[in-house]
């Protein structure tokens, strides 16, 4: 796993072992950023569910101009601390932070909003319609923000009332879904 395009292009990511983190292939990843181009720039982006923090570090690696970096597992958490110190020196800041807390339950504590919103959480525990309550009960998403979610092809589509799918892609057993509010 590697960081593919930016500031910190082909740095060497590391992740945990086992079922439980399922890194974004690189192929995916590239589509993803490639979807939302240069609104990546001097952007506010979010992370959540982070695994080895893969993303939000390409985020940062492209410009985003702070990463908040949201992972329940200790473990995990101990990767991206260890991912971010490999590539701290790329990007020649620490624009980012991270923390250790179950997903919706730092939802209700942010209080920065922010410009694009990555969630990739465990596969088949509908986290995803939950997740993206929160993210609208507590306006973290700016108003002309991005929630890009990331699942199982085979899960249902993402439900919600307050947000609304303007783009999907799938690749192999993955789907990829880009949300904005609904006006």
């Amino acid at each position: 796993m590697r960081v593919i395009a930016g500031m910190c292009r082909n740095h060497r990511l590391e992740a945990p072992v086992g079922l439980e983190v399922r890194p974004t292939s690189d192929k995916t990843k590239g589509a993803i950023f490639s979807m939302i181009g240069n609104d990546i720039y001097d952007s506010n982006f979010l992370d959540l569910f982070s695994g080895s923090g893969a993303i939000g570090i390409e985020a940062l690696s492209r410009g985003a101009k702070f990463c908040t970096f949201i992972e329940n597992s200790l473990e995990h958490v101990k990767f991206i601390n260890k991912n971010l110190n490999h590539v701290k020196k790329a990007l020649g800041h620490e624009n980012y932070s991270v923390i250790n807390r179950d997903v919706l339950e730092a939802l209700k504590v942010l209080k920065e909003q922010f410009d694009i919103i990555f969630l990739d959480p465990p596969y088949n525990q509908n986290l995803i319609n939950k997740t993206l309550e929160q993210i609208y009960n507590h306006s973290i998403l700016s108003d002309f923000g991005t929630v890009i979610i990331e699942q199982d092809a085979k899960e249902e589509l993402p439900n919600s009332e307050f947000f609304e799918i303007y783009k999907n892609k799938k690749y192999g057993r993955t789907s990829i879904y880009f949300l904005k509010k609904r006006t």
